[in-house]
């Protein structure tokens, strides 16, 4: 049968043993008008869907575990809005059922209507069905935000009128009445948004893959899956597709790719993509001489991970039409993404960095690999049911103190008493943020660096990275 038509949600047996779905692509729909359609979440994505549905005169019913702000609400006059959760005998009238990222498939809701065979799709695979633009998709484990901002950087640089959204909070599905068919789009996707996509953008990128977002996924096989659908559903054999050939997890993708492969390495050079020669970054896209990028020190972000980002972008944005001078001048000028080892104040001879991004092991040590300086590492939040050790070893070796705050001082206890004598004189334990910051400032010298990268999630105090972020700068900037 046509992959196109059928979409088995991965090894949805991780939820539910019995569950095998067939669901109905959203280019079937054609009008959504008298449709009967469930949102499920209403934060950014759903209040986005809500107003494009209703002016498709769609029926639209929200449901959102949390209470619903009454100022919104009344904004969207004509939808029904449930909080808590629906009951179950309702599903039944349902044509289509939209989830937010932040929806797990296991929940109740969404797994019935899965069991029900009722199409269950999202935002993000909404607009690329009906996006009349190329379109260039990136997903990884890290390395994402920063990625789509180059490569949209880079493309509005060489002349390009240029949308970027996707898991980075812009929802794309606001612009797309705007969006012309010589435009181009770059899409952040997440795993979550991808476990259910059933299409692919023209150009797809895959970062990396390592052990993420395992509370969710169970297993890295399932994560690894996921990951893998912003390919497996290409338009046309034409579609592109770029792996990291030192990332094992993504590299050995390749075979599964009907579209034409491209590579980026840091390791060994490539017949076909970006990789680092003599600190040099060269671009090779066919039997011509490889084109010259840049220097890696021309690259203003810090961390060695970041050469990988730059040669994805770079590659990327040649792909989709971008001119090198361009490139080589967005390369020059980029400093960063807010919350990416963002340097927030320096006091006294003490640099204050925010990395609220990372909230997992693997981002963290991508940061502490990007300093030589003296770090008192700032680690917390929620965790993801992720290896640790590794990280802590690490912590343990190259940091003056570390200092653990919020609930994922009982994950790592375990681990953290493991360690004696001089090195557990370096653990620090606070209750928030608020103290970790104040405590960081009265451990630091002249010249140490207190970073901020705190390897779990900000869901245990905060809506969101961005908003742990935030209040880090606020404290900081508050310190005497």
């Amino acid at each position: 049968m046509d992959l196109d038509r059928i979409t088995l949600i991965f090894n949805i047996k991780y939820y539910s043993t019995h569950i095998v779905i067939m669901i109905n692509s959203l280019h079937m729909i054609k009008d959504f008008k008298g449709k009967k359609i469930i949102i499920f979440g209403f934060a950014r994505q759903g209040q986005s869907l809500a107003s494009w549905l209703l002016d498709k005169q769609a029926h639209v019913t929200v449901i959102d575990e949390k209470s619903i702000d009454p100022n919104i609400q009344a904004k969207y006059h004509s939808v029904k809005f449930i909080a808590g959760s629906l009951e179950l005998e309702q599903l039944s009238a349902m044509d289509i059922v939209f989830v937010s990222a932040g929806v797990p498939l296991s929940n109740p809701v969404v797994n019935e209507a899965l069991n029900r065979g009722i199409p269950v799709h999202n935002d993000a695979e909404l607009f690329l069905d009906r996006c009349p633009a190329p379109v260039i998709g990136i997903t990884g484990s890290a390395g994402k935000t920063t990625t789509t901002t180059l490569v949209g950087e880079m493309l509005k640089s060489s002349g390009f009128q240029t949308w970027v959204g996707g898991n980075n909070g812009h929802v794309l599905l606001n612009d797309l009445g705007s969006v012309g068919q010589k435009d181009r789009v770059v899409i952040e996707l997440s795993s979550f948004q991808l476990e259910i996509m059933n299409k692919s953008p023209q150009i797809a990128c895959i970062l990396n893959i390592t052990p993420n977002h395992l509370d969710r996924h169970i297993s890295m096989e399932n994560y690894s899956r996921a990951k893998s659908r912003i390919f497996l559903f290409p338009q046309s054999r034409e579609n592109l597709l770029v792996l990291n050939l030192d990332d094992e997890e993504s590299s050995k993708l390749d075979t599964k790719s009907v579209g034409k492969v491209y590579y980026i390495s840091m390791q060994k050079s490539v017949s076909q993509g970006a990789f680092l020669s003599n600190e040099e970054i060269f671009v090779n896209l066919s039997v011509d001489k490889p084109i010259f990028i840049c220097n890696t020190r021309d690259i203003r972000l810090r961390g060695r991970h970041n050469i990988y980002n730059v040669m994805a972008a770079t590659l990327l944005s040649l792909l989709a039409g971008a001119k090198v001078e361009h490139i080589k001048y967005v390369i020059h000028n980029f400093s960063g993404v807010s919350h990416r080892l963002e340097e927030v104040r320096s006091i006294n001879e003490v640099l204050f960095i925010n990395d609220s991004i990372a909230t997992a092991p693997e981002r963290v040590v991508a940061a502490i690999n990007s300093f030589d300086d003296p770090l008192i590492i700032l680690l917390g939040g929620k965790d993801k049911n992720l290896p640790w050790k590794y990280l802590i070893d690490l912590c343990m070796k190259k940091a003056k103190y570390v200092i653990v705050f919020g609930t994922l001082f009982e994950k790592l206890s375990p681990l953290l008493d493991t360690y004696t004598g001089e090195l557990k004189t370096k653990i620090r334990h606070c209750k928030n943020l608020d103290q970790a910051t104040q405590l960081s400032y009265e451990l630091a010298s002249p010249g140490d660096i207190v970073l901020l990268s705190p390897g779990g999630t900000a869901f245990d105090c905060y809506n969101n990275f961005e908003e742990r972020g935030d209040h880090f700068r606020i404290l900081v900037h508050n310190l005497k």
